[in-house]
Order: structure tokens, then sequence, then C-alpha cells
């Protein structure tokens, strides 16, 4: 839509470019909660100790470090250290995965309702040059990223970068030289990763922007 001047009365929207910006980040991390945040961080450490003490041990008990396991006092000291380092993972992994998916819950909630209290505080006529289908779009595949995906790739990527940082340490502490492989095949990961990040970003984006005319139509087509 044109006034006579030739200016638009509603303009089209553009997709972001860039990486995003730390403080986006920050703020949704805020929105979690410090203490689910550490409680996320600090069981999943739990739980990567327990899972190498557990290896650890067990190759303790291969080896009898501790006695034969043919003696009584012996066999109950393996398995009882073994029950109770099994029983700390069942629960450190347990309270990690109910901290990341509570913070989740509150960071969607308190993010949802900050949209919503500032869309009613919005001028009227924004909504007279901004086509619903975008309003739409934030309220509904916007949100949808903070419900389903974001609680999904946070209960994933924490438990994997402990592991991962666990694998390293075990590796390293055992076979030294390795730390040679390691910095080179890094830098060739974070070279890739960037590649890989920045196409699926924009992507995302334009996926975001495709989203808001379909909403729209079909909004205008019930009414």
């Amino acid at each position: 839509m044109k006034f006579k001047g030739g200016r638009r009365l509603i303009e089209a929207e553009v997709a972001q470019t860039g990486s995003v910006k730390w403080h986006v980040y920050g703020h949704y991390f805020r929105s979690i909660g410090t203490m689910f945040i550490v409680g996320t961080l600090l069981f999943n450490a739990f739980f990567q100790s327990f899972q190498v003490g557990t290896n650890m041990w067990l190759s303790a008990w291969s080896t009898n470090a501790y006695g034969a396991q043919n003696e009584t006092g012996a066999q109950d000291l393996y398995l009882g250290v073994y029950g109770a380092l099994g029983i700390g993972q069942v629960l450190s992994v347990l309270v990690s995965m109910l901290s990341v998916s509570i913070g989740a819950i509150n960071a969607a909630s308190v993010l949802h309702n900050t949209l919503l209290a500032n869309v009613f505080r919005l001028p009227q006529s924004l909504f007279d040059t901004t086509p619903i289908g975008r309003i739409l779009t934030r309220f509904s595949s916007d949100v949808n990223v903070l419900d389903q995906t974001f609680p999904m790739i946070l209960r994933m990527a924490v438990p994997n970068v402990y592991k991962m940082l666990a694998t390293l340490f075990v590796i390293v502490y055992s076979t030294p030289i390795f730390v040679g492989v390691i910095l080179p095949l890094g830098i060739i990961y974070y070279f890739i990763q960037q590649i890989y990040v920045s196409t699926s970003r924009q992507l995302k984006r334009l996926q975001s922007i495709s989203n808001a005319p379909i909403l729209s139509n079909f909004g205008e087509s019930l009414t």
C-alpha cells in the first residue's frame, strides 16, 4: 500500500544479518534464573564426575586393586562403591534435567509476558503499518522456539559439552601426545561450525519472515 507521494504505508520486512548479539543470549539466560543455571551446570558436572569415577572404579575392580574379588570384604567394597556411583549418576542427571526444564519454562514465560506487555503498549499507528502476520509470527513460531526448541537444545548441549571435556581429559591424561592432535582438529571444527551456523541462522530468519504473509492471508480470509 502506498500514499499519493509514493511512500509505502507498510514496509517490507527485512531479515537481520550477522551473528546474534551477546546481550540477547544474556537476556535469555537471565530469564532462566541464576539458580537454575547453576543447578544445571553443577549437577551436569557431578554426573560426568560420577561417570568417569565409575569407569575408573571398574578398571580398579578388574585388576583387583583393593583386594581379590573372592574376598567378602573386598567384594562388598567393590559393589558398594559401584552402586553409590550409580546412584550419584541417577540423582545428578535427574536434578540437572529438572533444573534446565524448569529454567527453560520460566524463561519462555517471562519472555512471552514481556512481549505481550510491550505489544499492548504499542501505539495504534504501528498496527496500521505492521501486518498482523508479523505479530502473529512473534507469538507463534518464535514463542514455539522458546517453548520447545531451546529447552531441547539445552538438554542436549550441556551434557554433551561436559561429556566432551571429560573424554578429552581422560584421553589427554592417558595419552598426553594427543594434545597435538586436538588443536588442529579444534581449529578445523571451528571453521566448519562457523560456516554451518551462519548459513543455518540466516535460513531460520528467512523462514520466519516467510511465515508472516501466510498468517496475514489466513487471518484476512477468516475475517
